[in-house]
């Protein structure tokens, strides 16, 4: 098999220890991500704070650079700024806005919605939103939507434009529970977003290669970061199916220079100290 990804990213990917089994561990993604001379990856995790994880694999593997973040579901308070604080003074750079505790998620799931977070009241971002965009902005994180509704994530991309965050991910704008059509996406770009295509997506045939070519080549890879979000048990390693990615966007006629963008230039400067 073809090796696309030497120098690039995966920036959103999952991997034990987790509270659900994944496919692999911190120690064996870094084997595989060395292995294939990428530059680094993203540890995410829906419930704790993955940077000290993630710093432990940049140590035994100097030739990564791994990240991690913290998510804002229950579990670490919600929309609490305290939280953030504390994960970007161990050296978080993600923040994601809820995902499996948001609001308009479990509502696309069907389950029970009493406890869960919704950051819109009345229409209008609630207060502890503001707290967290500042804690962002003073530790120069990178702002990522989550599993939030479209009117949600706009206005949290619109407010975080407004504080001067320069970081900011609209979180796999084509996966079913979230998504965005080229005209939303357009929104998000317009306020400074990069927009997330992840390989999962097609993995569990959520989407189609003739849908996700058409918005790569609609908003332009300038705008556009690439991820597995994988780690999944039932589904390939996120190497496999970052590169298999790659290889279809190739296939069916995407510029190298469009792939370079996307997976290494992208992704270095958001990973980078330049804000």
């Amino acid at each position: 098999m073809e090796n696309y990804l030497v120098n690039a990213y995966d920036i959103h990917l999952h991997t034990s220890p987790d509270v659900v089994e994944r496919k692999l561990d911190d120690e064996e993604m870094a084997k595989r991500a060395s292995a294939r001379g990428m530059k680094g990856f993203v540890i995410k995790n829906h419930y704790q704070d993955t940077s000290q994880r993630a710093a432990a694999v940049s140590k035994k593997y100097p030739n990564l650079n791994a990240a991690g973040g913290i998510t804002l579901n229950q579990s670490v308070g919600g929309i609490c700024a305290d939280s953030v604080e504390k994960a970007a003074k161990t050296g978080a750079k993600f923040v994601w806005f809820p995902t499996m505790d948001a609001l308009s998620y479990s509502i696309y799931k069907k389950k029970d919605t009493g406890s869960k977070i919704s950051i819109l009241k009345d229409g209008v971002l609630i207060p502890e939103v503001y707290d967290v965009l500042d804690v962002i902005k003073q530790y120069k994180m990178i702002l990522c939507t989550g599993h939030i509704s479209f009117g949600e994530s706009l206005a949290l991309i619109q407010a975080g434009h407004m504080r001067g965050i320069t970081k900011m991910i609209l979180t796999h704008a084509d996966s079913p529970s979230v998504f965005t059509d080229c005209e939303q996406q357009l929104k998000f770009v317009k306020e400074g977003a990069f927009i997330e295509h992840s390989s999962f997506t097609l993995e569990v045939k959520a989407t189609s290669w003739d849908l996700m070519k058409e918005q790569i080549l609609n908003i332009g890879s300038k705008h556009i970061v690439l991820s597995s979000d994988l780690g999944q048990v039932s589904n390939p390693y996120p190497d496999d199916s970052l590169n298999e990615f790659v290889k279809g966007l190739l296939e069916r006629g995407m510029y190298q220079s469009e792939i370079d963008q996307m997976i290494r230039t992208n992704p270095d400067w958001l990973l980078s100290d330049m804000y």
